[in-house]
């Protein structure tokens, strides 16, 4: 089955009643002895109707349509009633509950170009720097500097070390940073192959959250291929595969976690999969909220043990040990400088840009980095446990903290009249507000901040973002600030450069 070639089907929108009028009798005689992704692939291999697997299950649910367990019932009682599975006891089963997908075919097609001529293509975009950067200088400060400029929302140079280094190492992970900083046909084109490789791998073991973000990768890589088909469909295939609602609520199938306590990569991927699927089938809309507070519910560290006082951040402490460093790092730092900022005197997002520099550059410190390998009272044990507990590297956790802070203390400004006058104040302000808060109300506010930071991923496929003149000047400084902390020669953004600035949510509902 082929839904790629010359973009034969593009998203399942609205299907007119005459069009499923005009094939119940063939959906009826197919699926009396077919399961349902059989029958979804006979129609679109000998009759070239595509709907989604939620479009189905609400038509036959409409049509009374009533599929037995019984091989031996006859097919003319099919139509007799719907029958449905019992909703299960709880609202969100254990991971040790079977899993209630029912295996589909794979939906994918590799049609690419060979990698030699995508590569070609990266190689005439990259410049002679990066080469010569990996080269010249040690792995562990490239990848400083790479999650470093992910951070601080240039994704172009931070696409271009990643891709370099796994050129030459193919380490784990580096596809993921890599498919969320591609900014062009030619970059994407890049790691698509390599995502291939997963995906083909994981359609035997596709009840997983390995598998699942694996397939939403390689969805990504078409977000600038002119026909949009690509894209569409594998999303519409996925969301429907995973989310189901045979009670007329959205239920999130259980998947197996790929490893961390709080998988916010796949948090991320799967929030943008669900806003891309609504704004395409907006008949069949997801509800979001629902659906994510599922999510939430299967990750490990949401799991409820034994003790009925059970607390989420006892398997999340990297969250909460990066904002108490922060707080107790501002309170025995001197002032920081605004200056390295344009407009940090009163830009918020400017004055994150200040203390995120300035809190990387002091937990680069020898003795920073000294104590970090000590035992667990160490001030870095987040930095030793953020890929572990949340999936995500070190600098994003402090960016995302950073912003938190920021955010918390421009809150704390409008409250009070008693305004502290220096950034450090109000940074410190905003910590101590933010370490006031109970477990879940700052776990949601962190998942928001990291979702406020990745949202352009739900819109990528639109264009690249209209950032200001004034968010170039912040990227800028902020990037010649860390290559020179580093002792790295970085070229300059040039112009007509594309940044993802900082930004700066509050509290968050998880939808």
């Amino acid at each position: 089955m082929n839904n790629f070639i010359e973009g034969s089907r593009k998203c399942s929108p609205r299907i007119p009643d005459e069009k499923w009028m005009e094939v119940q009798p063939i959906l009826i005689a197919l699926y009396t002895v077919n399961t349902l992704p059989e029958v979804m692939a006979i129609m679109e291999h000998d009759h070239q109707f595509f709907a989604t697997r939620r479009q189905y299950v609400h038509r036959f649910q409409a049509w009374k349509i009533k599929k037995y367990k019984n091989k031996e019932a006859s097919p003319e009682s099919a139509t007799e009633g719907p029958v449905l599975k019992e909703r299960p006891a709880e609202a969100f089963p254990p991971l040790t509950q079977a899993p209630l997908a029912t295996r589909i075919p794979p939906v994918h097609t590799f049609t690419d170009p060979p990698v030699s001529s995508i590569h070609a293509a990266l190689v005439r975009e990259q410049s002679d720097w990066t080469s010569q950067l990996v080269s010249a200088v040690d792995k562990t400060r490239c990848l400083r500097l790479a999650d470093m400029l992910f951070a601080l929302g240039d994704f172009h140079h931070c696409f271009n070390i990643n891709a370099t280094l796994w050129d030459h190492q193919h380490p784990q992970d580096y596809h993921i940073t890599c498919v969320r900083t591609a900014q062009s046909l030619a970059q994407a084109g890049l790691v698509r192959p390599n995502v291939e490789s997963d995906v083909s791998y994981s359609q035997e073991n596709d009840e997983t959250w390995t598998a699942t973000l694996s397939e939403f990768l390689w969805a990504y890589t078409f977000d600038w291929d002119r026909d949009v088909g690509h894209r569409l469909v594998q999303i519409g295939k996925i969301v429907s595969k995973i989310v189901d609602d045979p009670y007329g609520q959205d239920f999130l199938k259980p998947l197996a976690p790929r490893g961390p306590c709080l998988d916010v990569l796949a948090y991320i991927f799967f929030r943008a999969g669900l806003v891309r699927y609504n704004r395409q089938c907006q008949d069949d809309s997801v509800d979001i909220p629902r659906v994510l507070q599922q999510f939430l519910s299967q990750q490990p560290a949401f799991q409820q043990g034994p003790d009925l006082e059970f607390d989420p951040l006892l398997h999340l402490d990297s969250l909460t040990s990066c904002l108490s460093w922060c707080a107790e790092t501002l309170s025995a730092t001197a002032d920081i400088s605004p200056e390295m900022i344009p407009g940090a005197d009163g830009n918020p997002v400017a004055q994150a840009y200040a203390l995120l520099c300035t809190l990387w550059s002091l937990s680069l410190s020898p003795q920073a980095e000294a104590s970090g390998t000590g035992p667990d009272f160490s001030p870095l044990t987040w930095a030793n446990t953020s890929k572990r507990q949340l999936g995500i590297a070190p600098t994003e956790l402090l960016g995302a903290v950073v912003c938190m802070i920021t955010a918390a203390a421009a809150q704390h400004n409008n409250r009070d009249i008693r305004v502290p006058q220096t950034l450090r104040q109000r940074a410190l302000a905003g910590a101590h507000a933010l370490r006031g808060l109970d477990s879940n109300e700052l776990i949601y506010r962190f998942l928001g901040q990291v979702w406020a930071a990745n949202e352009s991923l739900a819109f990528r496929a639109d264009g690249p973002p209209h950032g200001s003149r004034h968010d170039v000047e912040m990227v800028e400084a902020a990037r010649g600030f860390v290559a020179e902390s580093l002792g790295i020669c970085l070229p300059p953004l040039g112009q007509g450069a594309v940044v993802y600035p900082l930004v700066l949510a509050g509290f968050d509902t998880v939808g």
